[in-house]
């Protein structure tokens, strides 16, 4: 069958879905925590490369601190935004998958595009989301897609 690319975030938990949408190359997506020093947000954003992979894009965050980025690899660029946070963009690092610890005093969020963010935080508290793209049929992309509209 013909295959279908799906950026999906699942409850590692329950095995639940929380996120399943079917993307291509140039979608965007986000990722954002308060950070436990700095008590302020940061951002990571990727995008899907011409492959159907994750790739890191850019991450925004409030100043140095512990577990703040502080250096640059090659093309990648360091720079203060206007909002007054620090920025390294054109990062370009495949991230294969990615784990998120997810806890409710840091106040996890996605967002997939100009949607509006889903709070992990507030929707399953503590616990991990695995987010990835998966490769699937057409059939199986509507069978959950029937399942996951009629919950």
């Amino acid at each position: 069958m013909y295959p279908l690319h799906v950026l999906s975030l699942k409850n590692m938990e329950d095995g639940s879905w929380i996120f399943y949408e079917r993307t291509r190359p140039g979608d965007t997506f986000s990722t954002r925590y308060t950070h436990s020093v700095k008590h302020r947000p940061v951002w990571d954003v990727y995008y899907i490369d011409g492959d159907y992979r994750m790739m890191l894009e850019e991450t925004i965050f409030p100043g140095y601190g512990y577990g703040l980025p502080y250096l640059t690899n090659g093309d990648e660029k360091f720079s203060q935004r206007e909002d007054g946070n620090y920025s390294i963009s054109n990062i370009k690092r495949h991230i294969p998958s990615l784990f998120l610890r997810v806890e409710r005093p840091y106040d996890n969020t996605f967002t997939f595009g100009k949607q509006d963010g889903i709070n992990l935080s507030a929707l399953m508290g503590d616990g991990l989301v695995d987010m990835r793209v998966i490769t699937v049929s057409a059939l199986t992309y509507l069978c959950k897609e029937i399942i996951w509209w009629n919950r």
